[in-house]
């Protein structure tokens, strides 16, 4: 019999994200169309960012939506991401009237921008509803959002027994959970009450008391000593959507629902008419933002589709993993409840917890995920879905969606801060999810993963162009190659500025850098045509302890998991790809389904030669025969920190555990050449893999002979070109590096493809290998082809150690964006903030630099080095502008520039419009940064 039990269990795990069927893979990724150099040198508009463009409030009109689009183009950007919201905070709306979502206002300017933007060759998405995550005022009770959460009253039954009494209003008034978004009329419903012991040690249900629920007193007997009494509330519509527009900011959509989401996306077909001639293939995607559902875990007959699913009751163990739920859907620390054995936890509470998770996420995937992709096929439009946060897999939701997407934050540190084992986002612009979201892409075949990029609601108007590559360079890293840019807000031209600005960094035609954008806007083009028509290579596969995670902790809210379990989850495939190795997430499906042949693990178009587990100590039996499989045929498999040893879920765990243990076991003794247990990380982690990497031969696709944290090294292959993507995170320094290349390019030539200009360079190499020196902030595609004769190219000299310093006395005009200017002289080059200029203390505008300078010999001078700098620095020598520098260091080519006696040097330095913010508004407003040219400039 238990036998039986467990094949059927097995049976079951087996189909959890994938409705029956295997997990999804494309035959083979797209391939670009035409040569790949041409396609680098002019990207189309499905190359160049895109923005989210948020319409506030939704008070739009056609004159100035065609007036933003052609902002748009004017920079660079390639496409946009309608987006109804809510109307800012603080904002003047002009007396614009909103046209609220749904109706045929709102519908007629839809189909005028699907249009407008064909007419401008710019692509067009749409968001599936309003703000995140979806829902409104129009959704009756039964398709709202559902959660089973709890109040305990701990009850001292002294030694003969007691009687605690409560009238249900005011334990319902009690259960209030503290989330962000919070609906005051919920409906909550007292559905079960249980007696249990203040302290566990052996398994028991409790005492039931659910004939009281619908009784308006309820009277619980208490037998001697100390108990808790659990009362479980399900709440039906107590979360509002966030930043919902006009029609659509009500109560959050039930997502466990079927029926609900497809009535929910049926309103929005039944009014805009994606299969209408007039309107079809004009809009290219629907998208569905992140999925912050705040506590959401139940649905109607839930303890029925449990039991059919599981052969075992839920019921018996609600007390072990219901909680209370708090601030985006964390359990609260709170002490409350039963205390358990550590017997008790490990036998029951996280068993059952494992199977609770498991089974939000197969709801979610056979009521929303499935619905919506049917929804999507049936109107002609892609899915383009943040598929990340609780309920759904972080890796295998991502291989049903079409396009999908993940998220980079732009913070203040970024380039000066790169943390290991880090607070959520300190120094790191890609968030968590992103390698697990272009993991999933990659295993499917798909290809695609696009980015909510440069998310900002923070200081949105410090943000200078070299923090905004930083973040972009970091996306590309992490597997992004589809930038939707977070965003660009509606904002009439009579708003002025500020204007209308709901969030993002502050892309305007008010903003100091708008003449400056295209420089980034085509630099990212290019980078993404040839990320978009070429593959990322990695031949090592990481399962992450995501049952583990589960189990004891609960699942987690990507992108900012309130734990990160355990604590180097998150670096470890940085830590590869700064030692120039490659690798992708996996997920036990994915080793349950692979192919194994000859030392390899293969799935969909990816193939791995090694397998990490890093510290995983619980497996399906069924992911153990997989590996142990992998192990037999030559494969390698590393185990970092602990081992596999036991079982995930509840149901018949002592057999499949002792299943897991033997495997392992058995392939420790067998196989000591192939599967090793080595320690956690330490720090640098960097170095540690480094050893790792030496030691346990495991072959880089760049060997770097110093490995910084800094730099990271991506492969891909598009044709018969081998690429490599190599950046460098730090804004202050510079690093030298000697390169070895995979034996892959042998025989062909490398060349610099420069993705500022399009052009592309001879490269000198010694075989396969190369020094190279990296700048600050400064990336470089490697590429290696078969063309052999180009023009080659000649790097700026370094720094020596005699330079020749510029500049004695300045004259300085400040340029202010309110219309002042001021002029003044200056014999040193300081952040004005150290001066007693008050003026300069809030300046947001042009600086321009002006000196004199007498020169013997102009041959003996190659460059000008403008030296310390917030913002876009442009030089001018005798008159002539000599470049512009928006990153990295402000060095500039002046050969055959420079004339005998005197020369005339000036300086333009745009910056930022942060310090000048704060004096018109707070909101994100908050900081003084550095302004003004610091130096030294100097020549050499």
């Amino acid at each position: 019999m238990k036998r039986l039990l467990l094949s059927a269990l097995l049976l079951i795990g087996s189909v959890f994200y994938s409705n029956g069927e295997n997990l999804p893979t494309k035959s083979s990724f797209s391939k670009a169309k035409g040569d790949l150099y041409e396609t680098f040198k002019n990207p189309g508009a499905q190359y160049r960012p895109f923005v989210r463009w948020w319409w506030n409030g939704l008070k739009i009109d056609k004159d100035e939506i065609a007036r933003e689009l052609d902002l748009m183009k004017e920079i660079g950007i390639g496409g946009v991401e309608i987006n109804s919201i809510r109307f800012p905070d603080g904002a003047d709306s002009l007396n614009y009237q909103s046209k609220p979502y749904l109706s045929d206002e709102w519908a007629d300017m839809i189909s005028f921008t699907a249009d407008a933007c064909r007419e401008r060759g710019m692509i067009c998405d749409m968001i599936g509803g309003s703000g995140w995550p979806f829902g409104g005022e129009f959704l009756p009770r039964n398709q709202q959002l559902q959660m089973l959460t709890i109040e305990t009253v701990k009850v001292d039954g002294g030694k003969t027994g007691t009687d605690f009494s409560i009238r249900k209003d005011e334990l319902l008034a009690r259960v209030n959970p503290p989330i962000a978004s919070k609906n005051e009329h919920p409906l909550k419903e007292l559905v079960y009450i249980r007696l249990m012991p203040a302290r566990v040690d052996e398994f028991t249900e409790g005492t039931s008391f659910d004939s009281l629920v619908n009784k308006d007193q309820i009277t619980v007997q208490v037998p001697a000593g100390e108990h808790v009494i659990y009362f479980f509330v399900k709440m039906t519509g107590y979360m509002n959507v966030i930043n919902g527009a006009p029609g659509a900011s009500g109560p959050v959509l039930n997502h466990f629902n079927k029926d609900a989401v497809l009535a929910y996306l049926s309103r929005l077909s039944d009014k805009v008419h994606f299969n209408d001639p007039s309107l079809k293939g004009k809009i290219r995607a629907t998208f569905v933002d992140s999925f912050e559902l705040e506590g959401a875990n139940w649905c109607d007959g839930m303890l029925e589709k449990w039991e059919k699913y599981f052969g075992y009751s839920l019921y018996p163990y609600l007390p072990y993993i219901i909680k209370k739920i708090g601030h985006m859907g964390n359990p609260l620390p709170e002490n409350y409840g039963s205390t358990f054995s550590e017997k008790i936890k490990k036998d029951v509470e996280y068993r059952v917890r494992n199977d609770f998770e498991r089974f939000q996420i197969y709801l979610f995937q056979e009521n929303f995920i499935n619905t919506l992709n049917d929804w999507c096929r049936k109107n002609g439009v892609q899915s383009r879905v943040q598929a990340y946060g609780r309920a759904l897999h972080p890796l295998e939701s991502s291989m049903y969606i079409d396009i999908p997407e993940c998220e980079s934050w732009l913070w203040q540190d970024v380039g000066f801060k790169l943390t290991e084992n880090r607070v959520i986002g300190e120094g790191h612009g890609f968030s968590c999810n992103n390698k697990f979201t272009a993991s999933g892409s990659l295993l499917a075949g798909n290809g695609k993963v696009s980015c909510e990029e440069l998310t900002n609601t923070g200081n949105i108007y410090q943000s200078t162009l070299e923090d905004i590559k930083i973040t972009g360079d970091m996306s590309n890293i992490s597997g992004v190659n589809h930038s939707i840019l977070h965003g660009f807000n509606y904002s009439p031209r009579e708003a002025g500025f500020p204007g209308w600005v709901q969030y993002g960094d502050y892309f305007n035609e008010h903003n100091t850098f708008w003449p400056y954008y295209h420089y980034w806007m085509d630099y990212k083009a290019r980078v993404s045509a040839i990320l978009q028509n070429s593959i990322p290579q990695s031949d090592i596969a990481i399962l992450p302890p995501l049952e583990d995670m589960w189990s004891v902790l609960g699942q987690q809210r990507d992108p900012f998991p309130e734990n990160i379990f355990p604590a180097y989850a998150h670096d470890l495939w940085q830590n590869l790809h700064q030692n120039g190795n490659g690798c992708d997430y996996v997920s036990e499906h994915i080793l349950q389904q692979a192919r194994i042949a000859k030392g390899k693990l293969s799935f969909g178009p990816r193939t791995y030669q090694t397998l990490i587990l890093l510290d995983v100590e619980s497996l399906d039996p069924k992911t153990a025969v997989a590996i142990e499989q992998f192990v037999k045929k030559g494969g390698k498999v590393i185990c970092i920190g602990k081992r596999p040893h036991q079982s995930i879920g509840f149901a018949d765990y002592e057999q499949k555990s002792l299943t897991v243990q033997s495997v392992f076991d058995n392939l420790f003794e067998a196989y000591p050449d192939r599967i090793v247990n080595i320690p956690a990380p330490t720090l640098p982690q960097t170095e540690w893999f480094a050893h790792v990497q030496k030691e346990l031969d495991l072959k880089p696709y760049v060997k770097v002979d110093k490995p910084v944290k800094w730099m990271f090294y991506n492969y891909y292959k598009s044709g018969d070109k081998d690429i490599f993507f190599i950046t460098n995170f730090n804004r202050q320094c510079s690093y030298q590096v000697n390169l070895s290349f995979t034996d892959a390019v042998r025989g062909k030539q490398a060349w610099l493809w420069d993705a500022e200009t399009g052009k592309r360079y001879l490269l000198d190499q010694d075989g396969s290998s190369m020094a190279l020196r990296f700048g600050p902030a400064e990336s470089k595609f490697i590429v290696f082809d078969k063309l052999k004769t180009g023009k080659p190219y000649q790097a700026l000299p370094l720094e020596p150690d005699s330079v020749r310093l510029i500049g004695k006395v300045w004259n300085v005009q400040a340029n202010h964006v309110d219309g002042s200017t001021q002029t003044f002289e200056i014999d040193s080059l300081v952040d004005f903030n150290t001066l007693p200029f008050v003026w300069m203390k809030h300046f947001a505008g042009t600086l321009s630099y002006t000196t004199t300078f007498r020169v013997d010999d102009p041959n003996a001078f190659r460059v000008i080095n403008t030296g310390k700098a917030r913002g876009v620095v442009e030089v001018y020598l005798n008159g002539e502008k000599i470049g512009t520098h928006w990153y990295g260091e402000a060095v500039f080519d002046i050969r055959h520039k420079l004339k005998p006696g005197e020369n005339q040097l000036q300086i333009k330095l745009v910056t930022p419009l942060g310090n000048y913010a704060t004096t018109i508004t707070r909101r994100y407003a908050s900081s003084m940064e550095e302004i003004g040219l610091q130096g030294p400039v100097r020549m050499y």
